[in-house]
């Protein structure tokens, strides 16, 4: 486990700053560090609608939205997520519209720039070296990927691949889910298949078959139906692969809540150094740390009990969650519950920074604390 990572702490009960909370705007925000990028985005139609990016320094910031100036304004377009790539950001929507992160300036408008006549909705895109990596269509993933040189301003090749949601593990190999519903990794170069590992055997029993994977290093940790597999980059092999559900806690759980396996399956994963959190459930939900340089027992904890949980790990020993629509904390090594929100939230996201957490979701209503000391769980080695 590499402490050095984030010295993450516990924050005051009481949030420090509300942001976004007009009735007349949404968005969204990516925290960088102790800096917020804001997206605003005020949509009536595809033709009147409004959006704009503040960067928002939280250590030196007076509470007052209307006082930061604009990082860009752009009038209709519909973005309505933000996401990093490189040095850019990307505002994402029904088109995508990429912005300089040090000055605003517009990269890239596929709202007013004819690309491609090929370019429908994109979903999930990326950017690696200056090339932009958009798929053709959200809804054909078949139709492939576009590489679009930002710099020269034009389409230098395109990825015959079969993949949603794809997105980038290291400078040489990116990931998605085919239309099979495997776990799919291409080489960035040509967009090659290097690996698909198959999943229909993890997915048996279970209602819901949506794949969840991300990646942290050279590992990459891919939840299906009940199970986690963790992939080495490098070797392209699996390394480690626990039945979450066959867990003593968890079949308790089955038999008092009078449920079944497929209730239970996996929504959720966070990944940082050797530790794996994965969480899900319908009318109950849990919570399990993964170990995976544990050979002999990788499982560390469990919770059940909640009825909703969403989790993120950044290092440290402080897991946050949203606990039954409460901003929480729980000690990473024993699962301890040590941290709680004065009050609710309605937030569906969480980010960690320096010295700050942000809950969050579209329609706004950000919540952001702050802590000054780190945390140091009793049952760390």
């Amino acid at each position: 486990m590499n402490y050095e990572a984030l010295r993450v702490g516990l924050p005051s009960k009481k949030r420090k700053y509300d942001l976004l909370t007009a009735d007349d705007v949404a968005g969204d925000c990516y925290l960088e560090g102790a800096y917020l990028y804001v997206l605003y985005y005020n949509y009536i139609n595809d033709e009147n609608s409004s959006t704009y990016v503040k960067l928002i320094d939280l250590n030196n910031f007076n509470g007052s939205e209307e006082q930061v100036e604009n990082l860009s304004f752009h009038s209709n377009i519909s973005a309505n997520s933000i996401r990093l790539g490189e040095d850019c950001l990307i505002l994402a929507g029904r088109r995508n519209f990429i912005i300089k992160k040090s000055t605003g300036a517009t990269l890239l408008d596929e709202y007013g720039d004819t690309i491609s006549d090929f370019w429908q909705k994109s979903g999930s895109c990326f950017i690696h070296e200056g090339l932009y990596y958009r798929p053709l269509n959200i809804l054909k993933p078949e139709e492939g990927i576009d590489v679009y040189d930002l710099g020269s301003r034009s389409i230098v090749k395109h990825l015959d691949v079969d993949v949603q949601n794809p997105r980038i593990l290291n400078k040489y190999l990116f990931a998605g889910v085919n239309n099979r519903n495997n776990l799919c990794i291409y080489s960035m170069k040509d967009g090659g298949l290097v690996f698909e590992l198959q999943t229909e055997e993890y997915f048996s029993g279970f209602d819901s078959g949506r794949l969840r994977f991300e990646h942290y290093g050279d590992v990459l940790a891919v939840a299906c139906g009940g199970a986690v597999v963790a992939l080495d980059l490098n070797k392209l092999e699996v390394v480690k692969h626990v039945e979450c559900l066959s867990e003593e806690i968890i079949q308790k759980a089955i038999i008092e809540y009078n449920t079944n396996e497929s209730t239970f399956s996996i929504s959720g994963i966070s990944i940082f150094g050797d530790l794996i959190f994965v969480f899900g459930g319908r009318r109950v939900s849990f919570l399990m740390c993964i170990d995976i340089s544990d050979f002999s027992f990788p499982v560390r904890w469990v919770n059940v009990g909640m009825k909703k949980i969403l989790a993120k790990y950044s290092g440290g020993d402080v897991l946050f969650a949203i606990k039954d629509s409460r901003p929480v904390a729980f000690d990473a090594y024993n699962g301890e519950l040590i941290w709680e929100a004065s009050a609710a939230t309605i937030a569906n996201k969480i980010q960690i920074g320096d010295t700050w957490v942000v809950f969050s979701q579209l329609s706004g209503e950000f919540q952001c604390f702050k802590w000054t000391k780190e945390y140091i769980s009793p049952c760390r080695n």
